[in-house]
């Protein structure tokens, strides 16, 4: 493959590679995931690698995309010093995966775990359970948008009409997203960011969704902990007493073959009772080593006491349920939704299909005698032109921009504000009460943090008309190195996004 070692260096602001990997400057985006998926008939997936640098001002700045790293095809290799046209060629099918990607397991994908999970609620907990009326609120009318959701994406609705897979492709993709997908993980804000090497502030100092979302979430974890200490005072007693509880536990561990919803990494405690008393141990690393998640919660005996499993602590309990709280608040309903018609509006900055085949890289001498011939009069079709082509019909277009603006635009309840209130118990009614307040605090920061980062360039916390507009249009055509590409989806839905440099991407 062509080295990009001495490439790379003139681009990287006068440090060194080494430098540069010490400090995790350079990330990568890694779409292994959609290679060799079923397309449509004449379209192509592409599986690529992105290669990007977070620069002095703060800005993540693209350097190079492969197509399809693992074919080991040098023409697939594009870098910011290409021709624009091939360079842009190459970020609109990188758009592309990451837009197919975004739809089937950042959306449709969460949507089918929640409503698993919410199903297992209802089955197992009683409307007067506590857990049952904290979680409630935010599953209203869930049923119903996954209903809407499963016809757009799976049965001719308009995704299903205008993205680049095939029914099964889908369905291929959904199956590759689930085997990848761990509760510990995804729905653990701390621990998704630092799977994806974005938790350090030194490394990526400028990614609002991060700040922001580090302050709604230190509002939830304060409210959901002290709602716990209400009903379960007893802690370990009470939560081990709790048979409905921990058995929608099981139920979401328990593998598909025994009627479960085989989630991985729910949360999983380990206990010692001696005489009466019950002494926690710590959490159980993995559930996959065993083969009945719900066997864990059964007891055995043995000189120093009897063992058991479960929700043991109430930090447990509240992983679980911040768990939860976190696809449903933050990834379902703001994150992955809420910036959809921003991006899908523009279909020539992130498209859900693509006609034609994946842009190749000419070498030097291809280039000189490709512009000699343009002059000439022999090249009837452009580089512009065959981008242009390949980008969806009139009607995809129309269809993607009013969609998209529906999806995006439906408002549901605000965090602590809810149309149906299921709590009863005096003592929590006082806990709400408490917490309805606090999320207006969050939201001024936010607001106040958007106003100071994202304008201080302009010098004023209100732009004018004029501002928006240049700011949008170079949004649109360089999301990757705009001030605000770090709240866009792009760090936070890559399937891989590490500050450490595979082998075949640095020869």
């Amino acid at each position: 493959m062509i080295s990009l070692k001495d490439w790379v260096v003139p681009h990287l602001e006068g440090w060194t590679l080494q430098q540069t990997l010490m400090a995790r400057r350079i990330f990568y985006v890694d779409y292994s995931i959609m290679r060799g998926l079923h397309c449509r008939q004449g379209r192509m997936m592409a599986a690529p690698l992105g290669l990007f640098f977070y620069t002095e001002k703060r800005q993540l700045q693209p350097l190079a995309i492969h197509l399809d790293p693992l074919s080991g095809n040098d023409q697939l290799l594009f870098r910011c010093t290409d021709p624009a046209e091939e360079w842009l060629q190459a970020k609109l099918w990188l758009n592309l995966a990451d837009s197919c990607h975004h739809m089937i397991v950042g959306r449709l994908l969460t949507h089918l775990i929640l409503e698993g999970v919410y199903i297992s609620l209802r089955r197992n907990l009683a409307q007067s359970h506590p857990v049952y009326q904290l979680l409630a609120p935010h599953f209203r009318s869930f049923l119903a948008v996954n209903q809407k959701l499963k016809e757009w994406m799976l049965d001719r609705g308009w995704i299903a009409r205008n993205i680049q897979l095939t029914r099964k492709g889908i369905k291929q993709l959904l199956r590759r997203g689930f085997k990848q997908w761990r509760f510990d993980i995804q729905a653990n804000f701390y621990a998704e960011l630092e799977s994806r090497g974005v938790y350090d502030r030194r490394a990526l100092g400028n990614y609002p969704y991060r700040e922001d979302a580090f302050v709604v979430h230190a509002v939830m974890e304060k409210y959901v902990m002290r709602f716990l200490r209400v009903f379960y005072a007893q802690g370990s007693v009470a939560l081990l007493g709790d048979v409905e509880l921990q058995t929608w536990r099981n139920e979401m561990a328990d593998p598909m073959e025994e009627a479960g919803l085989g989630l991985e990494g729910i949360p999983l405690g380990k206990a010692r009772i001696r005489n009466g008393v019950v002494y926690p141990i710590g959490n159980v690393a993995s559930v996959s080593s065993y083969s009945n998640a719900s066997s864990l919660s059964a007891t055995s005996s043995g000189s120093s006491g009897e063992c058991i499993f479960g929700l043991i602590t109430l930090e447990e309990a509240k992983s679980l349920i911040m768990g939860i709280l976190h696809l449903l608040v933050v990834v379902s309903g703001s994150v992955l939704r809420l910036p959809m018609f921003d991006e899908y509006g523009f279909v020539a900055h992130y498209p859900l299909s693509l006609f034609g085949s994946f842009p190749i890289r000419e070498d030097e001498k291809e280039v000189k005698r490709s512009i000699t011939e343009s002059w000439s009069g022999l090249h009837s079709l452009s580089a512009y032109d065959k981008t242009v082509a390949a980008l969806p019909n009139r009607r995809m277009t129309v269809e993607m921009v009013l969609y998209t603006r529906v999806a995006s635009r439906i408002q549901l309840s605000n965090l602590g504000h809810y149309d149906i209130n299921f709590i009863v118990d005096k003592r929590a009614l006082a806990v709400l009460e408490e917490f309805t307040p606090m999320p207006t605090l969050p939201i001024r920061f936010v607001q106040h943090q958007e106003a100071k980062h994202y304008w201080a360039e302009d010098g004023i916390f209100d732009p004018p008309v004029q501002v928006v507009i240049d700011r949008f249009k170079r949004l649109r055509w360089g999301a990757y190195i705009h001030p605000r590409a770090g709240r866009r989806k792009h760090l936070y839905r890559c399937g891989t996004v590490v500050g450490k440099l595979k082998s075949f991407v640095l020869v």
